[in-house]
């Protein structure tokens, strides 16, 4: 007789991030119900049966699931925006897994360099410290001086069109405002 807790098996949902990977864990527990059941039937055997390789690939589709499941809920818990840590997770999740091919798609935006450079904890000396090539960093660097002049260009641009004339000449003349190019100035200084 197994001795086993009395639970059921649990579903999959595709609405809550880390139903897949409780599912796999419940069926893992459950296991040598499992085949203690399809073994007592043929029909079952025959239309349910999984082999060894089968479950130790489920075994090993776990331990993927585990490292989301563990950064899913972490930065589900977290009370303060958690965009700035998402390089340094994707860099624990990705170099330890076979999903490398996926991590390029963080270039396709600004978002992440950015978000890293803004975190006090991070700025640029996060890449540095993680030996990333000197080319990646520039790129990285680049990236958020371009996004950052964008902003600042249409914020400016926003600005002096919606004030007044002699608002708008106040940024022009530097009369103690700031101006797109002294903005530019400062994030080249300290990068």
């Amino acid at each position: 007789m197994l001795k086993l807790p009395d639970l059921s098996i649990l579903v999959d949902c595709q609405t809550r991030w880390n139903s897949t990977k409780v599912m796999i864990d419940r069926f893992l527990i459950m296991k040598e119900a499992y085949r203690l059941t399809i073994n007592s039937e043929d029909d079952l055997r025959q239309d349910c049966s999984l082999n060894n390789a089968q479950i130790e690939y489920i075994m090993n589709i776990q331990k993927i699931f585990t490292k989301f499941e563990n950064i899913t809920s972490w930065l589900s818990s977290q009370q303060y925006t958690t965009i700035n840590k998402t390089i340094v997770l994707y860099n624990d999740l990705f170099t330890r897994t076979k999903l490398s091919k996926y991590y390029s798609r963080t270039d396709l935006t600004d978002v992440y360099a950015c978000a890293t450079m803004v975190d006090p904890s991070l700025k640029f000396s996060y890449w540095e410290e993680q030996d990333w090539e000197t080319n990646i960093i520039e790129a990285q660097i680049s990236q958020c001086k371009r996004s950052f002049s964008l902003f600042l260009t249409d914020y400016y641009a926003h600005e002096l069109s919606t004030s007044d004339s002699s608002e708008a000449l106040a940024f022009r003349v530097g009369t103690g405002k700031p101006t797109v190019s002294s903005s530019l100035v400062v994030i080249q200084h300290e990068y």
